[in-house]
């Protein structure tokens, strides 16, 4: 989402108890929903009403910068431009 819409984003996740690579890497079904703030509780409710567990875990920012912190640490503060060149880079190797 950052790198297509050429912005940043802030988000501050929760390890659970987990390793940091279990946390951003688990192997687990979910899904990353943008909602704006004047429809987030909404958004909520009716995940709920279906049995969907969620829970807000940043937001966009216009600044280019993606950050990243797990339990209140930083753990990453990188130009989104920057990080989609390591990215394209990863993808173009993969696929040669």
């Amino acid at each position: 989402m950052a790198f297509a819409g050429n912005c940043g984003v802030q988000l501050d996740l929760t390890s659970r108890g987990e390793t940091l690579m279990h946390s951003l890497f688990a192997e687990e079904l979910g899904l990353i929903l943008k909602v704006g703030s004047h429809n987030l509780d909404l958004v909520k409710q009716k995940l709920e009403e279906g049995d969907v567990s969620a829970e807000a875990i940043g937001k966009v920012t216009s600044s280019p910068v993606i950050e990243l912190s797990v339990d209140g640490i930083r753990q990453l503060k990188e130009d989104t431009g920057y990080l989609r060149d390591l990215w394209e880079d990863t993808v173009s190797i993969l696929s040669a």
